[in-house]
Order: C-alpha cells, then sequence, then structure tokens
C-alpha cells in the first residue's frame, strides 16, 4: 500500500497513488469504445458531449430590456421631464415605432428595444400622467442603461463546450 493513503473499500486490495491510476486508464483507453448518438437537448440530461458545440447564432439575438420600464434617449433622462409614450414593445412583441426625442415605448423584461431608444428608465422611477404620458421621477446618469447587449452571453461562432 503507498504511505500516506487509507483504504476505506475494507478490502486489502493496494491502492495506487492519482498519478499511476490516470496511467492505468490511459494505458487502458485502446479497449475502451465510445458510443455517440445523436439526441435532442431535452434527453441531453446526465450526458456527455461527443462533439464541440459551436452556437449558431447571438445570444440575445439583439439588445433587450432587462427591466420593465420605458425605453427612451439618453438625452431625455431628465428627472421631472414628461415624455409622451408611443408605443410598447414586450418579449415577441417588438415596437416597430422609432423612438424620437421626448418620446418613450412602454418595454417589458426580455423585449427588444426599440430603434432610437438607448435606456430603459425601470417603471418605479416614473409617475405615469395619462394613458401616454408619463414623468419621470429618478434618472440615474449611470452606465446602467438597462439593457441587455446583443450577444452578451455569447456569439454566433463561440465554442460553448468540448
Amino acid at each position: 500500500m503507498v504511505e500516506g493513503l487509507v483504504n476505506l473499500s475494507g478490502t486489502n486490495q493496494n491502492l495506487i497513488n492519482f498519478d499511476e491510476a490516470i496511467n492505468l486508464i490511459l494505458s487502458l483507453k485502446r479497449y475502451i469504445v465510445v458510443k455517440t448518438k445523436k439526441i435532442t437537448l431535452n434527453k441531453s440530461i446526465g450526458r456527455i458531449l461527443s462533439k464541440k458545440l459551436i452556437t449558431l447564432c447571438d445570444n440575445p439575438p439583439v439588445d433587450i430590456s432587462s427591466m420593465d420600464g420605458y425605453a427612451i434617449k439618453k438625452r431625455d433622462c431628465n428627472k421631472e421631464k414628461i415624455l409622451k409614450v408611443v408605443d410598447e414593445s414586450s418579449a415577441g412583441s417588438p415596437s416597430k415605432k422609432k423612438v424620437l426625442n421626448g418620446q418613450a415605448v412602454r418595454i417589458f423584461t426580455g423585449a427588444a428595444i426599440p430603434l432610437g431608444a438607448n435606456k430603459v428608465i425601470i417603471q418605479e422611477d416614473v409617475r405615469i400622467i395619462s394613458k401616454n404620458k408619463i414623468r419621470i421621477t429618478e434618472c440615474s446618469n449611470s452606465e446602467n442603461t438597462f439593457i441587455r447587449k446583443k450577444g452578451t452571453d455569447f456569439k454566433k461562432g463561440n465554442l460553448i463546450r468540448t
């Protein structure tokens, strides 16, 4: 038995150190047959990849909102500013309107950022004046725009796993 190792199996077999175990396994690899099978992702739990996994697209595929609120232009980020709400954008139903100065689009988490907008004001930082008007009550000038940029998780062609 290798000094310093304890045999916990209760048998009298000699234990080997880690390096010897790795070398033994590698010497036997020519006798090991690995079978691969193509399966759907939902059946892949507990399985091991047999090939490289390369991404087919960017994720997220477009800039999306990370919070519920209003998509606006950064230059309109002023406390007490009143903005006209011109549309709504939700996941699966993006707004087709371009956000202009003085305008906002009601936006929900996961929704595509409308053209022209570069900041999301969270809903807690506005007061609804009417169906199509809001007043900004808080507007941080921090770099956090509450926008997850296209490809933040991964970009098309990235190697996920080998």
